[in-house]
């Protein structure tokens, strides 16, 4: 049977579509398990600004409704993560473009490269890490 499918795809369409209906579907469902346990990270792109505190310590300027969310300790400056402590939440709010943006100091392990004062380095707080499913199944919650 085998010959006279590659010799004959057309008998292909003839034969009983179970056999690779179920395969297909098999591995379809399979796909789908797969793209719902990756990990995803999420994260928030923030500015970040060298300042000589008592040594290099990193300023992020944070919108207001993000700063509860920082208890993940790290962070990705130029994609490579970092930990961090939080030394100081100004309480003064900041608004720009209608924004509201609160100064948080933190105390990073930087590198000799950035202990420049007045650095503008580009960083990203993760948030959190978790797999696709849970990602979903929480947006569907925070909906209702």
């Amino acid at each position: 049977m085998n010959e006279e499918l590659i010799n004959h795809p057309d008998l292909l369409l003839k034969e009983k579509p179970k056999k690779y209906g179920s395969f297909i579907l098999l591995m379809f469902i399979l796909l789908i398990i797969y793209l719902l346990n990756q990990k995803i990270t999420t994260t928030i792109n923030v500015q970040g600004i060298v300042k000589e505190i008592n040594g290099y310590k990193l300023v992020l300027y944070i919108p207001y409704q993000n700063v509860v969310n920082l208890n993940y300790s790290k962070l990705l400056i130029e994609n490579e993560s970092y930990n961090y402590k939080i030394k100081k939440i100004n309480s003064e709010l900041i608004q720009i473009d209608s924004l509201n943006i609160q100064e948080v100091i933190v105390e990073v392990d930087l590198k000799e490269d950035w202990q420049i004062n007045n650095l503008i380095l580009g960083t990203k707080i993760i948030k959190g890490e978790e797999k696709v499913y849970q990602k979903l199944w929480n947006d569907l919650k925070e909906r209702e």
